[in-house]
């Protein structure tokens, strides 16, 4: 299963301009503040239940993936229902049984078709449900593969749009505080590293506070 997974926090503070400018500057009278722009968003809230909710995603359809590869004797039509239960982000309790239940018809299913292929004198049946098999493996490899980059873009699109929720309430964040107390300029710590009025807790706390 090669699904790719990144945590949030890679590029956290990337679409952020490097120092915020508050209302009302005056050159003459400056306050000036720091933020650690990726501490302060690691440490919220939001990233928080975002990251969650990615690996729990990335897990959802890993597990699936890996499923299938499992017990690769699927029939397409079985292999799209399963792949919808599964994904299904709050399932009544009969489509929980329907899942499980496929599980184990899938499961009873592959046990079949591996004891055909162990069986020294195969009928002519045998060899016909072996020929079955063989094709419904050969199909849902395919489709596994489709489904593996399917899967891969949807991750990406979930992340992409985590981080910029994240970045967008960061920039908010930081110029509430920059209106509240004060300040004229906020740079971001990758530029300015050490500054007196360091606002990263403040605008954590505003984070979480949306």
């Amino acid at each position: 299963m090669n699904l790719r997974f990144e945590k949030l926090g890679w590029i956290v503070a990337g679409g952020l301009a490097t120092f915020f400018i508050a209302p009302g500057f005056a050159p003459a009278d400056n306050k000036i503040g720091v933020v650690d722009v990726a501490k302060a968003v690691t440490d919220s809230d939001l990233y928080k239940k975002n990251n969650d909710d990615l690996q729990a995603a990335f897990k959802q359809r890993g597990d699936l993936l890996d499923f299938m590869n499992t017990y690769p004797v699927f029939t397409v039509a079985q292999a799209t229902r399963f792949k919808d239960l599964t994904l299904k982000p709050q399932p009544i309790q009969a489509e929980t049984a329907e899942l499980n239940k496929m599980k184990d018809d899938v499961k009873a299913a592959d046990s079949t078709f591996r004891a055909l292929q162990q069986k020294q004198n195969p009928t002519p049946a045998d060899r016909q449900a072996l020929d079955d098999y063989g094709k419904r493996v050969q199909a849902l490899g395919q489709l596994i593969g489709q489904w593996r980059q399917q899967f891969s873009d949807e991750l990406q699109a979930l992340q992409d749009k985590a981080t910029q929720a994240n970045q967008d309430s960061a920039r908010a964040a930081i110029e509430q505080i920059g209106k509240n107390q004060g300040f004229n300029l906020i740079f971001i710590k990758d530029v300015a590293p050490f500054g007196q009025n360091d606002v990263t807790e403040d605008v954590k706390k505003a984070m979480n506070k949306k």
